[in-house]
């Protein structure tokens, strides 16, 4: 089963995945930008077996697109697209990517590249949808302060 986007409408809701920690993988559910409409815990790290936590969860059903930010590139964009049935849009914020079919966006001075197999106009509303402060777009940047401020937290025993 594969969700298609005919229109990107305000209240869309994006899985925003933040990987930048081995460790912990925590996705923010993002209702059109605005609203954080849920959390979820991934508890492992393979491809495969997020792909399965995605499908498993109370979100998916309303879930229309992954946002990924994985600057490491450790998980497979596009075995996640196919297992889970959802788009997936990569983001960076590195200039490194630039050669590699990422296309830049720019918003209040800040650079964002992002990558997909969606067309370029959807992309491009998605993004100026979810993305309204900061140096990343509402989903991945929420994923990205959870799982910096747990991943900082002393282990408590």
């Amino acid at each position: 089963m594969t969700h298609e986007i005919r229109t990107v409408k305000r209240e869309i809701r994006i899985l925003g995945i933040d990987a930048c920690r081995r460790a912990a993988m925590i996705g923010a559910i993002i209702l059109g930008g605005r609203y954080l409409d849920g959390i979820q815990t991934f508890h492992e790290t393979t491809t495969r077996k997020l792909s399965e936590e995605i499908r498993e969860s109370r979100y998916y059903p309303e879930l229309r697109i992954i946002m990924l930010h994985d600057p490491k590139s450790r998980l497979d964009t596009r075995q996640l697209w196919k297992a889970t049935g959802l788009p997936v849009i990569e983001i960076t914020k590195s200039k490194l990517h630039r050669g590699q079919n990422y296309a830049r966006f720019e918003k209040k001075n800040k650079i964002i590249y992002a990558r997909s197999k969606l067309n370029r106009e959807t992309i491009r509303r998605v993004m100026d949808l979810s993305w309204a402060i900061d140096d990343l777009p509402e989903p991945v940047r929420v994923a990205h302060l959870l799982v910096k401020s747990i991943s900082s937290r002393p282990i408590s025993r």
